[in-house]
């Protein structure tokens, strides 16, 4: 649940969404256990084997609780009346027409061979952020990213980048840069989204970049100082993006400081 959004302590917004039905992580185990009823497409896709990373043995209670319920009923029932509260949150906030087509034309780092920027999975966390307010997974992922792009040289060529970058090849892709023109990367995107695309990436590195990040030019950097000046506020997170609760008993030690 670490890479889906952090329930082991998720948002306040995403256990309103599903609260009281489910907890959150209930929830995400559920939408796989029966991907098989509610996938698209002409093939249904069951699934039978759930992962849990587990560092601690309570980490193990919602998944398991999950599959107990999952065969009855009352869970199904249960399901269904979540998943039609989440579907009527993503037409009123991301919008019928960008919900259907927010990805359709956005490249991934390998289409970006000059820069591997990683646009899909950035638009993809602006709309994760506005649906579920899971800021603090976005900031997680994103972060690696922000990290990529520190290492990355436009000088040499996109495999000589991907092979010195450790890591990259489980979590590849570079952030979002403010000083850059994107007109050729999002040439594939339909224009009614053009400007959401670029509105979505300029978000999520407002809200995910790390402070005091080295990753980007110095002419990008001069621009992201002035405009925080001329603020002259400090972003305050939302009460609906913050944690709702943690259901970590003690840190695990990979995850200490």
């Amino acid at each position: 649940s670490d890479k889906g959004g952090r329930l082991y302590t998720p948002s306040h917004l995403s256990r309103e969404l599903m609260a009281p039905e489910m907890e959150p992580m209930e929830y995400a185990s559920s939408w796989l256990w029966y991907h098989e009823n509610h996938c698209q497409g002409d093939k249904p896709a069951p699934i039978h084997t759930i992962v849990c990373g587990a560092a601690r043995p309570s980490d193990l209670d919602q998944p398991v609780m999950a599959a107990l319920r999952s065969v009855t009923d009352k869970a199904k029932e249960d399901f269904g009346v979540v998943s039609r509260r989440i579907n009527e949150r993503k037409e009123r906030v991301l919008g019928k027409e960008w919900a259907a087509t927010w990805q359709v034309g956005l490249p991934n780092y390998s289409q970006s061979q000059k820069h591997g920027f990683q646009i899909g999975n950035i638009v993809w966390l602006y709309n994760a952020i506005q649906m579920y307010g899971v800021l603090d997974m976005a900031k997680d992922r994103y972060a690696t990213l922000v990290n990529n792009s520190g290492k990355w040289d436009p000088e040499n060529t996109f495999k000589e980048n991907a092979s010195k970058i450790p890591g990259f090849d489980w979590m590849p892709g570079c952030a979002y840069d403010p000083s850059y023109d994107y007109s050729s990367e999002l040439k594939d995107v339909p224009d009614e989204n053009k400007a959401r695309v670029l509105e979505a990436m300029k978000f999520v590195h407002e809200w995910c970049c790390p402070v005091n990040s080295k990753s980007m030019t110095l002419e990008a950097a001069a621009e992201e100082k002035k405009e925080e000046e001329e603020d002259g506020e400090k972003k305050v997170v939302p009460l609906e993006w913050q944690a709702a609760y943690d259901m970590r008993p003690w840190t695990a030690f990979p995850e200490r400081g």
